[in-house]
């Protein structure tokens, strides 16, 4: 799972290096994230050309997936920033944006289908590391993984130790 995880990590830095070529002006106006409602966008208008011409219908649905965080005034700036963008319109970055959303997707996907899997695993084991306050399911996970049941070690500073011995074999 982690270069799965990895490579999802990338996945928006990707996405972001074709958009600073067809609308470079995305990923400023959504404060450098690219959150549901941007990615709602992207998925769905894939070009600063279809995005300039959105209309009312479209930023209905915009402000519904945004829970109504999406205000108008930012849906008209948005128009406005497409129509008049700096990027280029072609369609081979077009369609690599596509593919690249549709791996994103894939992968984002995929990494909740382990992350259940993950979590009724460990609840199925129930270590004691879930009644640690602040260690949630997927924490208490790489905790057993790393250490197994806690209950085998006598005292605390033996856990400890192995964390120390770990560090200085990965050095």
């Amino acid at each position: 799972m982690p270069s799965i995880l990895n490579f999802s990590l990338r996945m928006p830095t990707t996405i972001t290096n074709v958009l600073d070529h067809t609308f470079p002006e995305f990923k400023p106006f959504f404060n450098e994230r690219l959150s549901k409602t941007a990615l709602y966008l992207l998925e769905n208008y894939g070009s600063a050309e279809k995005i300039a011409r959105m209309n009312s219908a479209s930023y209905d649905k915009l402000r519904c997936i945004s829970r109504g965080k999406f205000s108008i005034q930012q849906f008209l700036r948005l128009k406005e920033l497409a129509a008049n963008t700096v990027g280029v319109n072609n369609s081979i970055f077009d369609l690599e944006l596509n593919s690249l959303l549709t791996l994103y997707k894939s992968l984002s996907n995929e990494i909740n289908t382990l992350e259940t899997e993950i979590i009724k695993l460990i609840e199925e084991v129930h270590p004691h590391y879930m009644s640690i306050l602040g260690i949630g399911p997927i924490s208490a996970a790489v905790l057993y993984a790393e250490y197994g049941d806690i209950s085998n070690f006598s005292n605390p500073g033996q856990s400890a130790a192995l964390g120390y011995l770990q560090k200085l074999n990965r050095k």
